[in-house]
């Protein structure tokens, strides 16, 4: 590790005292580059100092190349390193307060990022030495949930296992999750393989709804309805998962609706939507709505990854809340009660039918940044819900 510090530090220090607010820096991505090697070298002493010289000497304005400094401490596999990340970052820094709107972004941000960087070794040392802290019991819980997602073993760990059967005490959200990938998941998110990214680009997926709207579009009988089904709206907020949530998609909108299906259509597979009474397909041309026929796994995968994304300004960035909202959302699309079991979402989901659906004339798309329509008709086959989603900057 290096040991000095100071000569590098005081170039940028300088260098974005000199800038207005609003001008770019062309040391950024030198100091970039000189973070990773700090990252690879578990040079964690300039990293602290960079990130605290930074804190206190440059304007606010400055508030990217202050947080590359203070989140790259957590990418360090070394126990100080994690500590000294601890002691700075444990709550969200003054210049993140504003952009925080629900008071839930800064610990989710941390958690993944620390799922992201760091083995289930470390996550068991911190769930140790800081699991009876109440200030960090949610970013310790999100960690938890990262780590699974990305397929660490946190199943096997006697440590972790204890920690969550105490929050299940406590009835956090997360604990309705386990602490193991079903077989749905598998597959579905993947940790980046740059490992000294501090910019949110931690995870892809496989699995996207757009994509699957590629290629030929599928020939879908025509939904024949005998009603509309009334949906609470509890009901209707379980099944948009995170499309329901202002924080995540602060400039969109969505639409949940359930209709029976005639006799004659009943187990009789997917149907088209051309003909339902749905707001999202207004002004659509019926010859322009393109469906095709998806797994459940792409359907689950999909939700997953939208919800970890969130709309265009938002407050993303959650695979562990958003493989929560996935298996609400699929538990409703399924009529799945409430807290139903994790194990009844999956069997449920594996007997029905789901399609996705676009159209480039609907007018209710805003056509900018996500446009969703997934539809399932469930595993009795005498009813087909209708989600769709869109999202604007």
């Amino acid at each position: 590790m290096s040991t000095t510090v100071e000569p590098s530090i005081d170039r940028y220090v300088r260098r974005y005292q000199s800038l207005k607010p609003g001008e770019s820096s062309p040391l950024w991505n030198e100091q970039r580059q000189e973070i990773r090697d700090a990252i690879k070298g578990e040079d964690w002493p300039w990293l602290a100092a960079l990130a605290d010289r930074l804190r206190i000497e440059t304007a606010p304005a400055f508030a990217l190349v202050r947080n590359d400094a203070l989140l790259a401490l957590a990418l360090v596999q070394r126990p100080e390193a994690l500590d000294a990340f601890f002691s700075r970052a444990a709550s969200p820094p003054p210049w993140e307060r504003p952009r925080d709107r629900s008071g839930r972004v800064w610990p989710r941000r941390m958690a993944a990022l620390l799922g992201y960087g760091q083995r289930v070794e470390m996550l068991e040392r911190a769930v140790v030495e800081r699991g009876a802290d109440p200030a960090l019991r949610e970013i310790l819980c999100g960690w938890v949930q990262e780590s699974v997602s990305r397929g660490e073993p946190v199943q096997q760990s006697p440590v972790l296992r204890r920690y969550w059967a105490e929050r299940t005490l406590d009835h956090h959200p997360l604990t309705e999750l386990p602490l193991a990938l079903l077989d749905i998941e598998a597959g579905a998110i993947k940790a980046s393989p740059h490992s000294e990214d501090t910019l949110g680009n931690w995870y892809y997926f496989a699995h996207h709804l757009s994509s699957a709207l590629q290629g030929e579009s599928a020939t879908l009988p025509e939904a024949s309805v005998t009603d509309e089904l009334a949906l609470l709206d509890e009901e209707r907020a379980r099944a948009a998962g995170a499309f329901a949530d202002s924080t995540l998609y602060p400039n969109g909108k969505w639409e949940a609706r359930a209709f029976s299906l005639h006799e004659r259509d009943i187990n009789e597979g997917p149907r088209s939507v051309r003909s339902l009474p749905l707001a999202c397909l207004e002004g659509a041309q019926p010859s322009d709505v393109r469906e095709n026929i998806v797994s459940e796994q792409t359907a689950f995968g999909a939700l997953w990854s939208l919800f970890t994304q969130g709309g265009a300004y938002s407050e993303g960035d959650s695979a562990a809340y958003a493989r929560l909202y996935a298996w609400r959302s699929l538990g409703a699309l399924c009529n799945v009660p409430v807290a139903g079991p994790l194990a009844l979402v999956r069997d449920r989901a594996a007997r029905a039918w789901f399609t996705t659906f676009g159209s480039q004339t609907s007018t209710w798309f805003d056509h900018v940044c996500i446009d969703v329509g997934l539809t399932c008709v469930r595993p009795e086959g005498r009813s087909m819900i209708v989600l769709a989603a869109t999202d604007s900057d």
